[in-house]
């Protein structure tokens, strides 16, 4: 008698007991009310994960653009492609760009905020002023995240000092001042643009 009722028992935990494919939208539908659930976040915590988030793609960016230096000229601007389709899949709410702080022909921003950060950058480099990481709200959307791009020794043999290192763009572009660096100076910026309201739901 025991064994029948255990049995029946289990019969009946078993038929209450949903497939597996329903766990899966079970997990799914609790994952979305998370994702909707009134987040109660100080400007401060978003400004600091702002900032982490910034610090976290500039440094996977930064460890690419040296891992993958081609030999070939030109190499450092057919990364910009890789290094964005690298690291979006991983940071999908972020815009990827670089600035140089000096050049033949500079390079403007997008957008007004983006511009003036971007000749306070060049300002500093003009006049030898230190240089960090900065962060600028856009609208009501994004958090712009801007961070020095420091040359390293795979650099050089492009952006070097003529006479000790191999200066193939001085070469190519005798006008071109992305030249005569040294490693460990900042050659240019990473302007990063965050997803505002990513970056809240990723705070914990």
């Amino acid at each position: 008698m025991k064994t029948l009722l255990y049995m029946a028992l289990l019969a009946s935990v078993v038929a209450c007991s949903p497939p597996s494919g329903e766990n899966d939208n079970m997990r799914s539908v609790a994952k979305e009310m998370k994702s909707r659930k009134i987040r109660r976040v100080t400007q401060a915590q978003i400004l600091e994960q702002a900032q982490m988030l910034g610090d976290r793609v500039a440094k996977q960016a930064s460890d690419l653009l040296d891992k993958n230096m081609a030999d070939t000229l030109g190499s450092c601007v057919s990364l910009n492609k890789n290094i964005t389709d690298t690291l979006l899949p991983s940071f999908k709410f972020t815009e990827i760009k670089r600035f140089a702080l000096r050049a033949h022909t500079l390079t403007r921003a997008t957008d007004a905020t983006e511009q003036q950060l971007l000749d306070a950058y060049r300002y500093n480099d003009r006049n030898h002023i230190s240089m960090s990481s900065n962060l600028q709200a856009i609208g009501d959307t994004t958090i712009l995240y801007n961070a020095p791009i420091i040359l390293t020794n795979s650099c050089l043999r492009c952006h070097g000092q003529a006479g000790k290192d191999v200066t193939a763009l001085q070469q190519k572009f005798p006008k071109d001042t992305l030249t005569g660096y040294a490693a460990g100076q900042t050659i240019g910026i990473w302007s990063i643009k965050l997803h505002k309201p990513s970056v809240v739901l990723s705070v914990e």
